[in-house]
């Protein structure tokens, strides 16, 4: 009988392992976005939709907004049903320059927001992709400088029909901030959450573009499997200590 009850238990805190950690197998809700982390292509993130906005300064500097057209190839009646993720960013500043065509640029914060308004239309306004639940804030990964600036965090090459820019990103907050939070993106001198890609056409103070956000989702287990969980380890607890008498 004691080697019944034993066996029993052991089951059961097997099963409650099993169910703690195979919940997230599928496609996951992460506030009110669903994403799916073992998806190929996790974590990457795609806009079709950049309006950004050039002002001369002193010193030069460049802010945005737009829509997240897909999340790992998904388009938005997926990853958003009933509602839509808009995006703006600001506080990118010029800290160097390299003739003819080079320039570095330090900070920025980029906002994504959840709106279930869906009020974004065409190239939307700076109003319209900043309403809504801030679901994620990313802020710009210091990396060093090739141009003899102090550290940068946008890199950016002019070419004929625009430009092109390449940086790094941390997560600051949001709603979602705990399943993004993973500092696995490799850069050369150390680790963030994400490292971004984007270009643009036109030469003005008003451009647009296209762009990618690449990082990895990070499944954050829901209190009832943790609970569940912690029940699977109490099993073991007190498996152990039966097995003593």
């Amino acid at each position: 009988m004691r080697e019944f009850k034993k066996n029993l238990l052991t089951a059961l805190m097997g099963l409650s392992i099993s169910l703690a950690f195979s919940a997230h197998a599928a496609p996951t809700n992460i506030a009110g976005v669903i994403i799916d982390p073992d998806h190929p292509n996790d974590l990457t993130i795609r806009t079709d939709t950049i309006t950004q906005t050039f002002d001369a300064g002193p010193p030069v500097a460049l802010s945005g907004w737009g829509l997240i057209t897909s999340i790992n190839t998904t388009g938005s009646s997926t990853f958003c049903p009933g509602c839509e993720l808009t995006f703006t960013y600001e506080g990118y500043t010029q800290s160097a320059s390299g003739a003819p065509n080079l320039a570095e640029f330090t900070g920025g914060t980029i906002n994504i927001y959840r709106d279930a308004g869906q009020d974004f239309v065409g190239d939307g306004t700076f109003a319209q992709a900043s309403n809504g639940v801030l679901w994620l804030q990313l802020t710009g990964h210091d990396i060093a400088s090739s141009l003899g600036g102090p550290d940068q965090t946008l890199f950016a090459t002019a070419i004929a029909s625009g430009a092109i820019g390449t940086g790094f990103l941390d997560v600051a907050g949001g709603i979602a901030a705990s399943f993004f939070n993973t500092n696995t993106v490799n850069t050369g001198a150390g680790f963030a959450d994400f490292d971004f890609q984007n270009s643009f056409t036109g030469t003005s103070s008003f451009t647009l573009g296209s762009g990618n956000v690449s990082g990895d989702t990070q499944v954050v287990p829901e209190p009832a499997s943790i609970a569940l969980l912690g029940i699977g380890l109490l099993g073991i607890t007190l498996a152990r200590r039966r097995s003593k008498f």
